[in-house]
């Protein structure tokens, strides 16, 4: 029997979509999910019976108080299941382990990015994690550049570990937008609008290749405002340099919505950093644009540079050099050289080996 510990299962958040395609490969007979949000069109036994992961960090008790509604289950399901195995797919779900680990056979626990790194060097949390991490059987990494991260603070040499690349389920485009839009070059950037995504830095950029190079081009930012300072900042910055006609920022976009805006853009990037604790785990926006066709430039700052392992000609760039990132944007506008047949034909062969990796790895547990 494998027990999820997730938090809310939809596809609105990197947690809850790798999480739903993560427990998809498992056998739903042999599955249980306790998690803080019940999804009705999973056909899976699930307890709504956990608070979101934040709530925990706040106020660590409730991981005390709560451990209590999951022994009760467990109990139940230690009667009738000989081995019980324990997927953590949420980081800060790791501490429940304190008070069930006793209750499985194998315990796995998904790395997916800043609360790793954050427990392994916050003070009040490191020795605690640390402990919690020798227990574990298999450490799954969603990408190369968080395992390396992660190896800075905490030895692996004697921790059974595995490396996942996501994969996401979406419909491909099978419309080529004409690249010539208006003989302007349409970039497009996606995610939470918070400092770690670098928005004003590729404002700055953009207001560089207008002003100095006289360039044709758009930049549309989607996201949630995680950080409202920074948004107004941005804002402002848009609003003073009277760039409104050339920068569009959409909030609370539909996945619908979101898809027809990848299909109208030519050029994807992030320029993702490293911020205090926070990284930038992978960043299936990459995977999303890349199934529509889009160019992607991928800072080298992200776990999404794995993808450049499938393809030489994926661009990384470092996102504190802007003259360089400056000139590659120049390079894309003035050769238009967006082969989106190519890209969706890449993402096909990509979205594939993730998928059937991470199914090889399932079946040990089905």
């Amino acid at each position: 029997m494998n027990i999820f510990l997730c938090n809310r299962l939809d596809n609105m958040s990197g947690w809850g979509t790798l999480s739903l395609n993560y427990i998809a490969k498992f056998e739903s007979s042999s599955s249980i999910i306790f998690c803080s949000k019940y999804n009705k069109k999973l056909k899976i036994k699930q307890y709504s019976i956990l608070k979101d992961p934040i709530s925990y960090l706040k106020n660590p008790f409730l991981f005390f108080l709560d451990s209590f509604k999951v022994i009760k289950i467990l109990n139940i399901l230690r009667r009738e299941y000989k081995d019980l195995n324990v997927h953590i797919l949420v980081e800060p779900y790791i501490f429940f382990l304190l008070f069930i680990k006793n209750f499985f056979k194998k315990k796995i626990f998904y790395s997916q990015g800043t609360y790793s790194n954050y427990f392994c060097k916050s003070f009040k949390w490191k020795f605690l994690f640390k402990f919690l991490i020798s227990r574990i059987d298999i450490i799954i990494f969603v990408s190369s550049y968080i395992k390396n991260k992660f190896k800075e603070n905490v030895s692996l040499k004697k921790i059974n570990n595995i490396i996942l690349n996501p994969y996401i389920v979406t419909k491909t485009s099978n419309i080529f937008n004409n690249n010539n839009h208006n003989n302007r070059l349409r970039i497009l950037s996606v995610g939470a609008i918070k400092e770690r995504k670098g928005y004003f830095q590729l404002i700055k950029i953009i207001l560089n290749l207008i002003k100095k190079y006289k360039t044709r081009v758009n930049l549309t930012i989607v996201g949630n405002i995680n950080d409202k300072p920074y948004y107004e900042i941005m804002t402002k910055f848009i609003n003073n340099n009277k760039l409104n006609k050339f920068i569009k920022i959409k909030i609370n976009v539909s996945k619908l919505e979101l898809t027809k805006i990848y299909r109208n853009s030519d050029l994807f990037m992030l320029l993702s950093r490293d911020y205090k604790y926070n990284l930038e785990g992978f960043g299936i926006v990459y995977l999303e644009a890349l199934s529509q066709g889009c160019e992607i430039i991928i800072s080298k700052e992200s776990g999404a540079k794995d993808l450049r392992k499938f393809s030489r000609k994926i661009n990384l760039y470092n996102p504190k050099n802007l003259n360089n990132i400056s000139t590659l944007i120049l390079g894309y506008y003035k050769s238009r050289l967006i082969d989106r047949k190519s890209n969706i034909s890449l993402f096909n062969k990509i979205n594939f080996k993730n998928e059937m990796k991470l199914e090889a790895f399932s079946k040990k547990f089905n």
